[in-house]
């Protein structure tokens, strides 16, 4: 597998996995180690009022080999756990073409407390 950066990640991707007698979803969330990757901070943002929020942004590289020899697809409504700390995606991953090969995925990911 490709390395773009010393960071391992765990990747969390949820399906859903049936319904309750409500109707309502039921998730499965499965994990995969990800090695090679690239976690970088890019910036934070604090509300302060009723309730102090504060939002932090990370961008995760990802190697392209990653998605074929994990067998991973990262969607949309996937989370990104980086030492301990669970990070929801933000937006669609980016793939990164080079020579009809995805290089590398980008993807932004986010964290709300307060």
């Amino acid at each position: 597998m490709d390395v773009i950066g010393p960071d391992t990640v765990t990747l969390i991707h949820r399906e859903v996995a049936g319904q309750d007698r409500y109707g309502n979803d039921v998730m499965m969330a499965t994990e995969t180690v990800v090695p090679g990757c690239s976690m970088q901070p890019m910036w934070g943002q604090e509300s302060v009022g009723a309730a102090d929020e504060v939002t932090d942004r990370f961008q995760l590289y990802l190697p392209g080999l990653a998605l074929t020899d994990l067998d991973i697809d990262p969607l949309v409504t996937d989370a990104v756990k980086f030492r301990g700390i669970t990070y929801e995606v933000n937006g669609e991953p980016q793939p990164w073409w080079m020579d009809g090969y995805i290089h590398h995925l980008v993807i932004f990911c986010r964290r709300s407390t307060g």
